[in-house]
């Protein structure tokens, strides 16, 4: 229990507290976003790995996730460790640089996504995609928004 909590108090500090989605909403999320098998995709925050593993298993994408709260990144270490498409790394998305990835996914607060605004123009190679759900990325005009599931989903083209 002190580790979880300890995890929630990294994660809240991190900028963001653990907010799941639904497998349903993650699925029509990367067909929005046109994720290709081969493609690499990241997803900023990645939880305990649902994410991750949708974009491997239902689209055959190389997936990484990054996540801040211990209790979660090793939880989606067990949750994934069959796959060898998943890769998982503990840190701060912040710190990343994002100029490898084809796709990626965020649930990100209105905050976080303000302080990502610049740095996916300047990182993200032409033809990258980044869906976002539920909140907007600032300074940028999405490509396509959809609402799936009451959940407004933000698509924007690089």
């Amino acid at each position: 229990m002190a580790f979880w909590g300890i995890s929630t108090i990294i994660s809240i500090f991190g900028g963001i507290n653990f907010v799941s989605s639904t497998d349903q909403v993650i699925k029509k999320s990367l067909k929005l976003a046109g994720l290709r098998r081969g493609e690499k995709f990241l997803e900023l925050g990645s939880g305990m790995g649902s994410g991750l593993l949708i974009a491997a298993v239902d689209f055959g994408a190389k997936a990484t996730g990054i996540e801040i709260s211990p209790f979660h990144y090793f939880a989606s270490k067990i949750l994934t460790f069959k796959n060898k498409m998943i890769n998982i790394k503990m840190g701060d998305f912040r710190n990343m640089d994002f100029g490898n990835f084809d796709v990626i996914y965020c649930y990100l607060s209105p905050k976080l996504m303000k302080k990502l605004s610049s740095k996916f123009k300047k990182q993200l190679p032409h033809g990258s995609r980044v869906v976002s759900l539920a909140f907007e990325i600032p300074n940028l005009k999405p490509a396509q928004v959809e609402i799936i599931k009451g959940k407004n989903i933000h698509l924007y083209e690089f």
